[in-house]
């Protein structure tokens, strides 16, 4: 039979006792996340949607990307209420919003004249 040192079963006993932690703690069963990308969509004729996400059911947020120069809106489509929408500025938009308890929320993007992105979480 092998035998350990201390420092050896010290040592296997702390890695097998962390990593269940950290992956719990990263870990959200009702995580849920969604993204476009595009290449280019012409002024007006094409949208590129995001969606649908629930809001963060403990936190009751969403957070969302938008990439410069796009115009975007965020909604509700449950209720058909528009919780943010404009053109992100050269920078691009990104925001949190809360107060939310919804399960069925979009970002649509579009009017674009460069390649981009839309992103909507509940992390």
């Amino acid at each position: 039979m092998l035998k350990r040192s201390r420092a050896a079963r010290v040592a296997a006993t702390v890695v097998a006792l962390c990593i269940p932690v950290s992956l719990a703690s990263t870990a959200t069963a009702s995580a849920e996340s969604d993204s476009c990308w595009f290449s280019l969509i012409k002024f007006g004729t094409t949208e590129c949607p995001v969606g649908p996400v629930k809001a963060n059911p403990s936190g009751h947020f969403l957070y969302y990307e938008v990439s410069p120069n796009a115009h975007y809106a965020l909604e509700d489509r449950t209720t058909g209420v528009v919780l943010r929408s404009g053109s992100a500025s050269y920078l691009g938009k990104h925001e949190t919003v809360f107060g939310l308890y919804g399960t069925n929320y979009w970002l649509t993007v579009k009017n674009s004249y460069l390649p981009g992105w839309g992103y909507l979480s509940n992390q």
